[in-house]
């Protein structure tokens, strides 16, 4: 008896081949002819920079039973907030949510209200910066820390990419033109695709604010901002003639 299993491995090996001939005969005839060969792949460059922005979220949530009331107390320490940032012309401000909704329980609606509001602060000027979000726990909690590249350091750091990106990606396509015995290549389009990794923000607890010791210095909050990794890449599509 033939064995089922091997009749069907030897003729699925048969059509491999014979594809593989028929795709081998195509390209032949195509470079015999002059024909062009289309290829497509990748290239990439990227470089580790430190992040030269930082970015402070404060915060205040007031709960109480009258909703205008508490409206207006976190109103009130929200634009003492944003006056006092007004002192330094190198912090961006941007206030965030701004809200007063009911609070519920297990049986619906209490009588209690919650107001809350945030702030968010941004400046290349980490000395500032850190000491004026520090100095500002006395009217708001600081919610979120986090460092980032500047766009201003990620379009001069994009260049220097974009150099070493047209070098790699010269020196894969000659490589690949006389791996496979061509004699020229022309690009036919190009994408490229920006990246960036960073380690995870770091947040901060929320704590209620509270009155600093008679001549107790605001402590700054500390300066670690880490490095990022820029990455640039491209895909093109490239012909190929013999």
């Amino acid at each position: 008896w033939v064995n089922i299993e091997f009749l069907r491995i030897l003729l699925c090996a048969q059509m491999r081949f014979f594809k593989s001939l028929v795709c081998s005969s195509l390209l032949g005839l195509s470079l015999a002819h002059g024909g062009e060969v289309l290829t497509q792949f990748d290239a990439e460059a990227s470089t580790e920079v430190d992040n030269d922005e930082m970015l402070v979220v404060l915060s205040i949530i007031k709960d109480g039973p009258n909703a205008a009331q508490i409206s207006q107390e976190v109103l009130s320490k929200l634009t003492a907030a944003v006056e006092r940032s007004k002192q330094h012309s190198d912090i961006e401000r941007k206030t965030g949510q701004i809200s007063t909704t009911p609070v519920w329980g297990p049986n619906g609606k209490t009588k209690l209200w919650s107001a809350q509001a945030s702030l968010e602060l941004t400046s290349t000027n980490l000395n500032a910066l850190s000491r004026l979000a520090s100095e500002l726990t006395d009217v708001m909690q600081i919610n979120q820390v986090s460092y980032r590249v500047s766009a201003s350091k990620v379009a001069l750091t994009e260049k220097k990419l974009l150099s070493d990106l047209a070098a790699n990606f010269q020196r894969k396509a000659q490589d690949l033109t006389s791996a496979f015995g061509f004699s020229r290549h022309e690009i036919k389009s190009l994408n490229f695709s920006q990246q960036s990794q960073s380690m995870p923000l770091m947040r901060m607890a929320m704590a209620a604010p509270r009155a600093m010791a008679d001549g107790a210095a605001p402590v700054p909050i500390p300066q670690e901002s880490g490095k990022t990794t820029l990455i640039l890449r491209m895909s093109a599509q490239m012909g190929l003639w013999p």
